[in-house]
Formats: C-alpha cells, structure tokens, sequence
C-alpha cells in the first residue's frame, strides 16, 4: 500500500510541477492575441498547402510529405490581413516534436518567415502575441519570442 500511495505521489508532483513550468513559460511570453488564437485552424495536411509553400518547403529541404506521421500544421494569419501562414512540420523526428517552419506572404510573394522551430506538442507551445512589428504579431516558443523585422520573424530573447 505504502509503494502505490508514493508513486501516486511522485506522479502528482510531476504533473504539478509540468504544469506550472508551462504556465511560467507563458508568462514570460506576455499577452497573447485571442483573436488571432481563435481563428487558429489546427491538423492542416500537407496536400492542402499552396503549391507555392511546398515548393519553398522542397528548398529549405524539408523532408515531410502526405502521409508521414509528421503531415501535420497549422494556419493562422499573424498579420491580420485576412490571408492564411502557415506553421508546419519541416523535418521529421525518430519521436518527439518535429522541426517547423513558418510560411507566409509578404507583398504578395511567398517566403519562408521563420526557418526553424521545435515543433509544438500543445496549444501554448507556440503563442502568438498582441505586441506587432512591421504589422507582424510576435511570437513565443518557450520562453523565447520572435519579432518580425525585414521580412522574417527573428528571435529576440
């Protein structure tokens, strides 16, 4: 009885101190934009990304494709002009999070917006801010915000 009350414990601790190391990351982040989080569209698939947008994925070498177990992004628009980006799973992992890149348009020329990122497990891995640069949301990652300057999001912290 004693042996199954401390594993109960042990994993009670764990999961209270995920959770809040979580909610801390988030903080140090700022203000998330909820308008933007509401639009978010998740479990975009590969054969519904522009043609343009593979085609940057093809040079940038990303190495996902239809059907793979990392087929998978999301589409949001970070600057409000009411046209889809797109966060997707760039190149596979033997498990955990993929690395993901951030596609979008920027004077009406596809690009690719931020190369890298871990990909996200969770809704508040990935935040989009209310603060903007350049007409760009900022984003935050785990602790580390992204503003957008010249035509790419750039990391700040």
């Amino acid at each position: 009885m004693k042996k199954h009350r401390i594993i109960f414990l042990l994993s009670l601790m764990l999961l209270v101190l995920s959770l809040t190391s979580s909610h801390g990351k988030q903080a140090q982040c700022g203000k998330k934009d909820m308008t933007v989080h509401s639009t978010i569209k998740y479990f975009i698939k590969y054969y519904e990304l522009p043609k343009e947008v593979k085609r940057l994925m093809k040079e940038i070498k990303c190495d996902v494709k239809t059907g793979s177990n990392y087929d998978d992004g999301e589409s949001l628009d970070l600057n409000e002009d009411h046209n889809s980006e797109f966060a997707f799973c760039c190149m596979e992992s033997s498990h955990g999070p993929c690395g993901m890149a951030i596609f979008g348009k920027v004077k009406d020329q596809w690009k690719v917006l931020l190369p890298f990122m871990k990909g996200f497990a969770g809704e508040d891995d990935f935040i989009v801010l209310s603060d903007r640069d350049e007409g760009y949301h900022r984003i935050c990652q785990e602790g580390t915000i992204y503003n957008f300057h010249g035509g790419k999001y750039r990391k700040v912290q």
